[in-house]
C-alpha cells in the first residue's frame, strides 16, 4: 500500500507541532523538576527543624508542668512527619518527572540528565521505607 501523504506535509507537521511539542515538554519538566528537588529539600529540613523543636517542648513539658507544653510538642511531632511525607512525595515527583524528560531526549538521541546533577554532597533522605541518597 502507497503512502498518500507527500514529504512536504510531513516536514510540515514535524516542524510546526511535533518540534515545538518536544520543546515545551522539556522546558516544562526541567520547571517542575527543579521545583519538586527544591520543594523536597525545603520540606526535610523544615521537618528536621519540627523534630528538633519537638524534642526541646516535650523535655520542657516534663521539667515545667505545662499541659500545653505536651499539647504543642505533640502537634509539632505531627507537623514534622507531614512535612516529611510532602519531602518525599516532592522527590519521588522529581524522580518521575526525570525519567519522562529522559524518555523525550532519548527518543531525539539526546544524552539523558543525571538524575542528580546538582551538586555534589549527598545527604540521605527515606523514601518508603528505602534509604535514598539524594544529591544537594
Amino acid at each position: 500500500m502507497d503512502n498518500f501523504i507527500s514529504n512536504e506535509l510531513k516536514n510540515e507537521i514535524i516542524h510546526n507541532y511535533i518540534e515545538p511539542s518536544y520543546t515545551e515538554d522539556i522546558k516544562r519538566n526541567l520547571r517542575l523538576r527543579n521545583f519538586f528537588k527544591k520543594s523536597g529539600l525545603t520540606f526535610e529540613v523544615l521537618s528536621k527543624l519540627f523534630v528538633g523543636i519537638t524534642s526541646v517542648l516535650s523535655f520542657s513539658s516534663g521539667i515545667y508542668k505545662y499541659e500545653y507544653l505536651s499539647f504543642i510538642a505533640g502537634t509539632s511531632s505531627v507537623v514534622s512527619l507531614v512535612l516529611l511525607q510532602y519531602a518525599s512525595y516532592s522527590y519521588r515527583e522529581s524522580k518521575k518527572i526525570n525519567h519522562e524528560l529522559n524518555d523525550i531526549l532519548k527518543k531525539l538521541n539526546i544524552n539523558v540528565i543525571d538524575e542528580y546533577d546538582n551538586g555534589s554532597n549527598t545527604s540521605e533522605s527515606i523514601d518508603e521505607n528505602n534509604v535514598t541518597p539524594i544529591k544537594m
